[in-house]
């Protein structure tokens, strides 16, 4: 008997098994006991999206669920599915780089080359040259924290990041103390990543940097520095850095040049033996750029960063304002719209009246250090007072974040059991009243 009844409990089959244990069996694999059935196969039509299909797919649906609920106004009222679905979209902008949120295919696949480049260097043990790599990006955009996950993310490589901004450079001497950090952390045997943050602030910069990147060596004063294995990126924002850059690979024999740029610069190009990466605008109509829902995430990020893990929700009038606004140092003026928020030690809903925020009204916001980071060139203020006034009629609050453990890059085949698992423990954040455990 005991024999027989564990065959059947082995067996692949429930059609033999009681209801108790064919209830369980699914609890186990996702599918609660007792839950109704066509609501829990619409909330997986609605996600499977967003878990499922290669990662361009998955980073569309997230952009097409933020642009209808946040920033189109096409959702009035929001459903615990809706709420579901927001949140899970920003959980998708981190998946190119855990802690950054994107959901721009160019802009992931350029961190995607990176890191892969960067694996392949750092496994290639007969490479002793430093790998270069170039990034484009306005003031603001948030380089350093760029640089700062991509560290975390290849911290078992002990990759070590190390920031220094040019723009401060008086003597070439100050690059020392950048270097010799670099240098102690190779001593500790970790890898350094050398950022140099406006390294197109003075043409004197580009000569100086040349036998750094071509072997990992500089003589300043009486030092001879020398980094040999080692990972540089240098940002810059000058406008006429891309154009410069489409020259230097043009494969002419005379490269004409922007007016005014140093000759230095396309010497310098020919040691970019990595990638470029670009972090795009939020907004360009030019050039097709529509990272709105890239705002929307990121101050997702910036509200966890800022008030803890224990942060779950905040109102949704928030996101539709910053998708709305336009900012003038993007990331970073996003970052000091958060900070104005009254911080609360280990609140975990922010509403409405917790904001605090000076937008109400046009003297409000003028008078306001707003007044620095948006921008509104025709209204003087009216305009972003009215795109508040419009973002507040949505009283909602949304939830940020889901901690979804299987959740990474290879999303191409989830088993149907993994995400009716993933549905069991999304809904309790979602609805607790409705589907509270």
């Amino acid at each position: 008997m005991a024999k027989k009844a564990a065959q059947t409990r082995a067996g692949s089959s429930t059609s033999n098994a009681k209801p108790n244990e064919a209830s369980e069996r699914r609890f186990i694999f996702g599918r609660p006991p007792g839950f109704d059935e066509k609501e829990f196969e619409k909330i997986r039509e609605a996600i499977s999206p967003l878990l499922q299909g290669n990662q361009r797919q998955i980073r569309k649906a997230a952009r097409e669920h933020l642009h209808k609920l946040v920033i189109d106004d096409q959702v009035n009222d929001l459903s615990p599915i809706d709420k579901l679905l927001f949140s899970l979209s920003c959980t998708v902008s981190e998946s190119a780089l855990p802690g950054y949120a994107t959901l721009d295919d160019a802009h992931s696949d350029d961190i995607n080359t990176m890191t892969s480049l960067i694996e392949t260097y750092i496994d290639d043990t007969s490479r002793r040259r430093p790998i270069n790599f170039l990034m484009l990006a306005s003031p603001g955009a948030g380089k350093s924290h760029f640089i700062d996950c991509i560290a975390r993310r290849m911290h078992r490589r002990k990759i070590v990041a190390n920031t220094f901004n040019m723009a401060s450079m008086t003597t070439n001497e100050e690059l020392i103390r950048p270097l010799d950090d670099a240098r102690n952390a190779k001593v500790e045997d970790n890898i350094p990543l050398l950022f140099l943050d406006e390294f197109d602030s003075s043409p004197r910069n580009f000569a100086l940097l040349l036998p750094l990147l071509w072997d990992g060596s500089l003589s300043l004063g009486q030092r001879d520095l020398k980094l040999n294995k080692s990972i540089i990126v240098m940002a810059g924002s000058s406008p006429s850095l891309p154009e410069a850059l489409t020259h230097a690979r043009s494969m002419r024999r005379e490269i004409p040049l922007p007016d005014g740029t140093n000759p230095k610069l396309i010497d310098l190009f020919s040691r970019i033996n990595g990638s470029v990466i670009r972090i795009p605008p939020f907004y360009d109509a030019t050039t097709q750029v529509d990272r709105r829902s890239d705002k929307v995430a990121i101050t997702v990020n910036l509200l966890r960063r800022r008030f803890g893990e224990s942060l779950k929700a905040a109102p949704l009038p928030l996101f539709r304002f910053v998708a709305q606004a336009t900012f003038r140092y993007d990331v970073r003026s996003i970052a000091h719209l958060v900070e104005l928020i009254p911080y609360k030690k280990g609140v975990s809903t922010l509403t409405l009246d917790d904001l605090g925020l000076p937008i109400d009204s046009p003297e409000a916001i003028r008078a306001s250090s707003l007044a620095y980071h948006l921008v509104d060139d025709q209204n003087q203020a009216h305009g972003i007072a009215e795109v508040w006034k419009r973002a507040r009629n949505y009283d909602y609050v949304v939830p940020l974040h889901l901690e979804l453990p299987f959740y990474g890059r290879g999303m191409e085949s989830i088993p149907a059991e993994m995400i009716d698992f993933a549905i069991v423990q999304m809904l309790p954040m979602i609805d607790p009243d409705k589907y509270g455990k």
